[in-house]
C-alpha cells in the first residue's frame, strides 16, 4: 500500500513541476520594463516544489524497495 501511495505521488509531484509552464502557462512574458511579471517566479516555486515532492516520493520507493516490502 505504501508503494502505491508513493507512484501517486510522484505522479502528482510531475504534475505540480510541468503545470506552471507546460500544462496551464499563465504568464504571458515580460513586463514592458524588460523585467520578470510576478506570476513567473510564482511559476518557478512551483516547479521547485513540484520536483522536491517527486524525488521525495522516489526516495520513499526506494526504501521500500530495499526494505523488501510489497
Amino acid at each position: 500500500m505504501q508503494k502505491v501511495f508513493s507512484i501517486l505521488n510522484a505522479i502528482l509531484g510531475i504534475l505540480t513541476a510541468l503545470t506552471p509552464f507546460i500544462l496551464f502557462p499563465v504568464c504571458s512574458g515580460m513586463k514592458p520594463d524588460g523585467t520578470h511579471m510576478p506570476c513567473f517566479n510564482t511559476g518557478i516555486i512551483i516547479t521547485v516544489i513540484g520536483i522536491l515532492i517527486l524525488i521525495i516520493s522516489l526516495l520513499s520507493l526506494l526504501m521500500n524497495f530495499v526494505k523488501g516490502e510489497k
